[in-house]
């Protein structure tokens, strides 16, 4: 794999408007931390708000529906189709909106966005210090708010730390030049549920590993390379993992 070069001054220079969200999913508990964080103790050019609000005061994913999953959403809706347009409207005028997400699933770190990010979306993510990238077309808030990359970590990772992040967050105000290797780009493919599973007798899925060709056949899918992540992930019982390809460059 090559290194990429990403040099943020001048990358990132019209990025210094940046909103971070927390709690889209009330129960996952670093960007809840974040944004309270940052409400306590603001940085220069960050606003920091609760996706679902409801949610997090209830400390249970939704209340209705699943709010990451309603976007654009409607503003005469159900409770989270209604903050789904509210935070569409919020986003207006923001250079980079960052989600951030928790999985129980281990060694999940990734990023989201909703299509193949530009040069500009690839210094973001490398300043933030994810190589993974996944390319998502559901109706999630990367896919309806321009700029926005949604951030995914996994519990039992040394990267669920809200100082940590306050610190990469801090680097957009830096202008430094900082030297990564060049990023990994999946395309999301579909969930596979626990009935499936079942039926399949699909078992040993890791995070980011190529699934067996046996596996493949079994769920229908065409020759090529297939990998999974969130597997057996707590927060999502009715899944028994997300499937994933890799896009060529």
């Amino acid at each position: 794999m090559g290194v990429y070069i990403v040099g943020l001054r001048g990358r990132l220079k019209d990025m210094g408007n940046i909103l971070v969200i927390g709690g889209l999913h009330g129960d996952e508990p670093l960007g809840i931390e974040m944004v309270r964080g940052l409400q306590e103790k603001p940085l220069p050019g960050v606003t920091a708000i609760i996706g679902n609000p409801e949610a997090v005061r209830a400390n249970i994913r939704c209340i209705e529906s699943d709010l990451n999953r309603v976007f654009p959403g409607k503003s005469e809706g159900n409770l989270e189709e209604r903050r789904a347009a509210e935070i569409i409207e919020i986003a207006q005028g923001f250079d980079l909106v960052l989600d951030f997400h928790n999985t129980r699933a281990p060694d999940n770190d990734c990023t989201f966005v909703g299509e193949e990010p530009s040069q500009e979306m690839l210094a973001a993510i490398g300043a933030l210090g994810l190589e993974r990238i996944v390319v998502c077309d559901c109706d999630c808030v990367n896919r309806h708010i321009r700029g926005s990359i949604g951030i995914e970590i996994s519990i039992s990772s040394a990267l669920c730390n809200a100082s940590e992040w306050r610190k990469r967050i801090a680097v957009f105000a830096e202008g430094i030049t900082l030297e990564r290797k060049a990023p990994t780009l999946f395309r999301l493919v579909r969930r596979v549920n626990r009935e499936e599973r079942e039926r399949y007798d699909l078992k040993d899925w890791r995070a980011f590993a190529e699934i067996p060709d046996r596996d493949r056949e079994a769920l229908g899918l065409p020759t090529g390379t297939y990998c999974a992540i969130f597997v057996n992930d707590a927060y999502t019982a009715q899944n028994y993992a997300t499937l994933l390809t890799p896009i060529k460059k």
